[in-house]
């Protein structure tokens, strides 16, 4: 415990979110009692973390399975079971975060700020208003994707971003971090600046995912479970992070509204074990019906290689200058 006495003694005990505490509503004694009449006898629970819901709702509920969420931020994050008490600890690398869904698991994993915002702050800085430009400049930029794979060594490709507009979570946390591009010439297109932005983000995921499997040191190859509307609607992005991870990325039909689902699961799993959290030592493992599935391209490998040296060389360079 890192806070001093007087302040940890005022935090409320540690209890799952199902605490039978809570099963026959709000106490007769709470000052709230009659104030909210409509939940006298109701059965309430106490709050559950977002990230945590989107991970259960994913399916992600095993290691193998790596929840990556683009919306307005965008996350990747693992469950791992993890009783309290356990003697043998997480290996939790810098960079990540680690936080308990319940007494059995924690979920491990990094978030970034700026996820489909980035592209949304493209779209308004390089006036694409419509969504049929928008889609015009996507083929655009799939376009400059098949120049690379037929003459890479030809390739103008000359920008490189970080993507920190509302400053820098994972993987750095570094204060006062900002955006930054380079390379932009008078050859720069649009479909450049926007492709640079879609890789910005990608790069920076790909930074988390690697340092969950580095945590987790997979002995069978995980595979991406993608949920937001950001990688919903745009196949070239979750192409992009299956060629940067080198793994497969999957939608499933049935989690669409991932965390509202996790929420769901969550509460349905523990009114079926009559809320005793002794009796919920795992979580269910869900078929997965892929819907949309992005496999890595082995001939991109070098080339985002090289791009997360470029965009790596960048951040390190750069963040003396943060404020």
């Amino acid at each position: 415990m890192l806070l001093p006495d007087d302040c940890a003694q005022t935090l409320p005990d540690l209890a799952d979110y199902d605490t039978i505490l809570l099963h026959k509503g709000i106490p007769t004694s709470s000052p709230f009692y009659d104030r909210w009449p409509q939940l006298q006898g109701v059965r309430l629970f106490l709050g559950l973390g977002d990230g945590a819901c989107a991970n259960i709702g994913s399916k992600c509920t095993v290691p193998a399975r790596i929840a990556c969420t683009v919306g307005t931020s965008a996350a990747a994050r693992v469950s791992l079971r993890f009783p309290m008490g356990h003697t043998s600890g997480i290996r939790v690398e810098p960079g990540l975060f680690c936080y308990r869904i319940d007494r059995d698991h924690v979920v491990l994993g990094g978030a970034l700020t700026d996820g489909g915002s980035t592209i949304e702050w493209a779209r308004r800085l390089l006036n694409i208003e419509s969504p049929e430009d928008f889609e015009n400049c996507i083929a655009e930029v799939e376009e400059l994707e098949n120049e690379e794979d037929s003459a890479p060594r030809k390739s103008k490709r000359t920008l490189t971003f970080a993507p920190f507009l509302g400053g820098e979570r994972s993987t750095g946390f570094r204060s006062g971090a900002t955006g930054t591009i380079i390379g932009l010439t008078r050859d720069t297109t649009t479909a450049h600046f926007l492709k640079a932005c879609l890789e910005g983000v990608t790069l920076r995921l790909a930074a988390v995912i690697g340092l969950i499997q580095k945590s987790v040191g997979y002995d069978e190859v995980p595979r991406i479970i993608a949920s937001g509307n950001a990688l919903e609607r745009n196949a070239l992005w979750r192409q992009m992070i299956s060629d940067c991870t080198g793994l497969q990325v999957i939608f499933d039909e049935d989690t669409e509204e991932g965390t509202s689902r996790g929420v769901a699961c969550l509460l349905s799993g523990s009114l079926g074990s009559n809320g005793s959290s002794t009796t919920r030592k795992s979580f269910a493992l869900e078929i997965i019906h892929p819907t949309k599935v992005s496999k890595p391209r082995p001939q991109r490998k070098d080339l985002w290689c090289q791009l997360r040296s470029a965009q790596e060389d960048l951040i390190n360079k750069v963040s003396p200058l943060y404020r």
